[in-house]
């Protein structure tokens, strides 16, 4: 008993002995207010020393002593044993493991099993929501002008405060968008309409915006804001403290649909009639007394006219595809296959309106001199998004809505024949076109694991540039069939054009 009460006593020593060193290293560490701290730190360091010194040698002394009396000691079982001394403040006692137990793993499985049930259930529950007495707030127009997908929210359709239906249009707005924000996309907001009865809180506003993740509001690149009045500007003065800086600058205030119209497609999107009643008494209002303006002309001959009247001069006479796609998908090949989000991310804008009027100018631009790697494949999104007539041709899109349709697998093998029958009605240009960029794509598709970017991913940015209605506004159902269209001649591009 007294060789065990000896070595725990000894034991106690050696951790205090450690603790005054730690205590030492800290005061080593420390940085005093001014040289006369840090003289004190020295001396104090120096004093220690030798005292630990002198502990230490006799400390050895002890142990030599006590191991000489037990040798002369005959070896007893203690009755009973001496009480231990008490333990130092500042030294914790390790805690040794509990015992291990058999009977923890039934209850532990039981109650992950109900768990991950009910969170599943709970999700199947959230994707069956029926939306439709919310879903008219947030409509698709397409793309805009530099073929960044577009949604439009719509002030005049927001549900009532008395209804409780703002979160749920909430959750109808990220399910609808979640698809989409891995690219970049632009909003539309109309805030014509919004009144004392349906007009969201500023508590909500501030919990809507930080409901959404960083990767709805990376992704964003332009937030437009139509017939903005005071309250508007009001509410985001005030919001200026939650948002961030470079969200602000993304925010654009737009005065009329003339004005907007310089940077989407209006006739690919919805705008309910209060609000084009609306802008039209603006519009008066604005042109009584103003001098009459005057829109600079600018040539169109490659980009903004339909395929078949673009001049032979930017064709390729080989191929019989434009020479702006030809060049661009060269060095795409050459530079571009294995960047990340290739097709996906944006370009500058100004850079691309200047190389635009160099094209229509009938420049041939050296893309190896440009330091983007994603103008070329920002360029062929944008000729195809302004021809007048899509690539699929508005002929054919009732057709292609309806081969999109057809899910079902016994369908495949005539759907299949449809997807083929349509293409090959095309106009030869519009033909031959459509066949070198679903080539082209594909070899993109194969580098999926470097570029990130699968079939999915490449008929969602593809997709809206490629076929559009010429007598309906864009919709978010719309859009999803093109897509899947899309989706669907990328992956039998082999079959339908008959390569290898």
């Amino acid at each position: 008993g007294e060789k065990e009460n000896k070595m725990d006593q000894k034991d106690i020593e050696d951790v205090t002995e450690n603790i005054d060193d730690l205590e030492l290293e800290e005061d080593d560490l420390t940085i005093g207010d001014s040289d006369n701290d840090s003289d004190n730190d020295i001396i104090d360091i120096t004093q220690q020393q030798p005292q630990k010194q002198k502990q230490e040698e006799g400390k050895e002394e002890v142990d030599e002593e006590e191991q000489q009396q037990q040798e002369e000691k005959p070896q007893l079982r203690p009755t009973r044993s001496a009480p231990k001394p008490p333990r130092p403040q500042g030294v914790i006692k390790p805690q040794r493991p509990p015992p291990p137990s058999n009977q923890q793993t039934t209850p532990t499985s039981s109650t992950t099993t109900s768990s991950s049930s009910s969170s599943s259930s709970s999700r199947r529950k959230r994707d069956n929501e029926d939306f439709s007495d919310v879903n008219s707030v947030l409509n698709t127009g397409g793309t805009d002008k530099l073929t960044r997908h577009l949604f439009a929210v719509y002030a005049t359709h927001l549900p009532l405060r008395s209804s409780n239906l703002h979160d749920k249009m909430l959750r109808y707005m990220r399910r609808e968008m979640q698809d989409i924000v891995k690219n970049d996309y632009s909003i539309v907001y109309f805030h014509h309409g919004l009144n004392s009865k349906n007009k969201p809180t500023f508590g909500w506003l501030r919990r809507a915006y930080s409901s959404f993740s960083r990767d709805y509001k990376k992704s964003l690149k332009s937030l437009y804001i139509v017939h903005a009045t005071m309250f508007v500007r009001t509410i985001i003065t005030m919001m200026k403290p939650f948002i961030s800086r470079k969200f602000g600058k993304k925010i654009v205030f737009v005065r009329t649909l003339s004005e907007l119209e310089e940077h989407i497609h209006l006739d690919q999107l919805y705008i309910p009639q209060n609000v084009k009643d609306h802008d039209e008494t603006l519009r008066v209002r604005a042109s009584k007394g103003a001098p009459a303006t005057t829109t600079s002309s600018q040539s169109t001959k490659l980009f903004g006219v339909a395929l078949n009247d673009v001049d032979d001069a930017f064709m390729d006479e080989t191929t019989g595809v434009p020479l702006l796609i030809c060049d661009a998908i060269a060095h795409l090949q050459k530079e571009g296959l294995c960047v990340e989000g290739i097709f996906r991310r944006a370009a500058n804008a100004v850079t691309l309106r200047e190389l635009k009027t160099r094209l229509n100018n009938g420049e041939r631009l050296d893309f190896s001199a440009l330091l983007d790697i994603h103008i070329p494949a920002v360029l062929i999104k944008m000729f195809l998004r302004e021809l007048s007539v899509p690539l699929l041709t508005f002929a054919a899109y009732d057709e292609i809505i309806s081969i999109a349709t057809m899910s079902a697998p016994e369908q495949q093998e005539e759907k299949l024949a449809r997807a083929k029958k349509a293409i090959t009605n095309l106009p030869e240009r519009h033909f031959q076109l459509c066949k070198t960029l679903c080539i082209f794509l594909n070899e993109v598709i194969s580098h999926e694991e470097e570029n990130k970017m699968s079939a999915t991913n490449i008929s969602i940015v593809i997709g809206p540039n490629m076929l559009w209605s010429r007598d309906f506004a864009a919709s978010l159902g719309a859009m999803a069939q093109i897509n899947a269209f899309t989706q669907f001649l990328l992956t039998n591009t082999s079959a339908i054009f008959e390569t290898e």
